[in-house]
Formats: structure tokens, sequence, C-alpha cells
């Protein structure tokens, strides 16, 4: 390099702050709206038993899967409130320190494997 060119750099790499972690919570809902599913699951949970459906609550949306004909079987909802369910309670899972931005690429990806076809009741569903 002649006397005309210099080379700088800088002393330090700029440096991003990491999100704060989210807290992420698993909301369980009684399969459907009639009283009778939660009364059975009443009994049945304690035996590790029941019906239900659940999702997974994130920078302020649900997601979870279900059974469509058609795309993808993974949809989002507004927390504790999807419809065709009955709401019964959310278990905290801890934090995520991803940003909203990684979280909805990541899920991206997910909607394209998690084709609403492929749903089976005991082997791919939302649980």
């Amino acid at each position: 390099m002649g006397a005309a060119c210099q080379r700088t750099l800088p002393r330090q790499m700029p440096h991003e702050e990491p999100p704060p972690p989210v807290p992420v919570m698993l909301n369980i809902y009684d399969i459907g709206t009639s009283g009778e599913v939660k009364m059975i699951n009443r009994v049945l949970r304690p035996l590790g038993a029941g019906a239900f459906h659940c999702g997974v609550e994130v920078f302020g949306t649900e997601w979870s899967y279900g059974d469509y004909e058609r795309g993808t079987g993974v949809f989002m909802c507004r927390p504790r409130i999807c419809e065709g369910h009955t709401y019964s309670e959310s278990v905290n899972m801890g934090k995520t320190s991803m940003s909203e931005d990684e979280f909805k690429t990541r899920m991206k990806t997910i909607e394209v494997r998690w084709q609403g076809a492929d749903y089976d009741l005991l082997k791919q569903n939302c649980c």
C-alpha cells in the first residue's frame, strides 16, 4: 500500500444488544365447547389422559396445528381464545431469547413442513 492508501478498521465491532427474553406459554384447552369434555378431562387428567388442544403463546400470538384439507396446518389466534375449544389453563415454558423476526422466519419453515393433511390424532397433532 502506498502512502495515499490507508486501511482503518474499527477497534471493536459494533455490538448489537440481544433482544430481552420473552415469555413462552403453553395454553391448554378442552377439545370442543361442550361441558361434557371438560368434565371427562377432569377425571382423566390425573391419570395422564384426556382430550386436549394446545397452542404456544409467544410475542402476543398463539400458534397451533390442526387438521386442514389444504395447505399448512399451522395457524395463529389470539392467546387463550382458540375457536372451537374451551380454554383451561396456561403453563409457563420459560423464556426465549429469539427475536420476533427470527421466530417468524422459523415459523414460515414450520408452516411448510406441517401440512394440515398430515395431521394425525395420535402421531402428529397440536400436542
